[in-house]
């Protein structure tokens, strides 16, 4: 049932039908391999546990989740411990940034929370509350797209890194306030519930959070990869195209020189 890693051959796809899109291919995904994700939910979980795991663990989870929403077969199991093993130094950093992350969420939602119950309801409280959500909004949307390039692509120094989480979360646009919203959300909702919620996640939060953050963000990532290797491509068609007009331009020269 968990982490099963091979799977019966289904009916096929008859070829007039279309592609699923939006929710359709949201909820297809999602629940295909639903318990095998689950597994990795709980593994995920107990490999956070050293602390200094939770980035290489992070990494791993979130490229099983980018290679599903591609439709790429995974081997769950397997390829989440050797994509852990492949991450785990350079998970170590990405630990320590994603603990200062959720602390300064806790105290920022904990000011909040006070001014919300205290009396104040004046433009102090406005000024907190907008600052509170700006920079939860930013913090969140700066780590889900850095997360994503360091799994995902080939590595390269950290600042450049998070030059790069930077500009796809510009790039990203109403996708990446949407999910930075819906993380803080769910951050939310799990502090004010917790012990409760840890439960929740254990059982499966974790996957339905990470799925859902990388099916919305994962197609800006690679339009901004695939952009450039189009352009690449193109300009490699035309190179030999100009190469063979200046063959033919110099035959020519040569043929009216004979001739002359």
């Amino acid at each position: 049932m968990f982490f099963k890693s091979y799977y019966n051959e289904g009916p096929g796809v008859s070829p007039n039908e279309t592609e699923k899109t939006g929710m359709a291919k949201y909820f297809e995904l999602l629940f295909n391999d639903f318990w095998s994700f689950i597994g990795i939910s709980m593994l995920y979980l107990l490999s956070c546990l050293p602390i200094v795991t939770i980035g290489g663990a992070t990494l791993a989870f979130n490229r099983l989740c980018c290679k599903r929403i591609s439709r790429k077969h995974v081997f769950v199991l397997d390829d989440f411990k050797e994509s852990f093993r492949e991450n785990f130094k350079k998970g170590i950093l990405l630990s320590f940034i994603i603990i200062f992350v959720i602390v300064d969420l806790i105290i920022l939602y904990s000011n909040a929370l006070g001014y919300m119950e205290g009396d104040e309801r004046g433009r102090q409280a406005v000024i907190v509350w907008a600052f509170c959500c700006i920079t939860a909004i930013l913090l969140f949307a700066i780590l889900q797209y850095l997360i994503m390039v360091i799994a995902n692509f080939e590595p390269q120094p950290f600042v450049q890194q998070l030059q790069n989480a930077v500009l796809l979360m510009i790039s990203g646009g109403i996708r990446t306030l949407v999910m930075a919203i819906f993380d803080i959300v769910v951050f939310a909702v799990c502090f004010t519930y917790f012990p409760f919620s840890g439960m929740v996640l254990f059982a499966g939060g974790f996957f339905i959070l990470f799925f859902t953050n990388c099916f919305w963000t994962w197609p800006v990532v690679l339009k901004q990869v695939e952009r450039p290797a189009e352009e690449q491509n193109e300009n490699e068609a035309e190179q030999p195209d100009c190469e063979l007009e200046e063959a033919e331009e110099a035959e020519q020269l040569v043929d009216s020189e004979t001739i002359g």
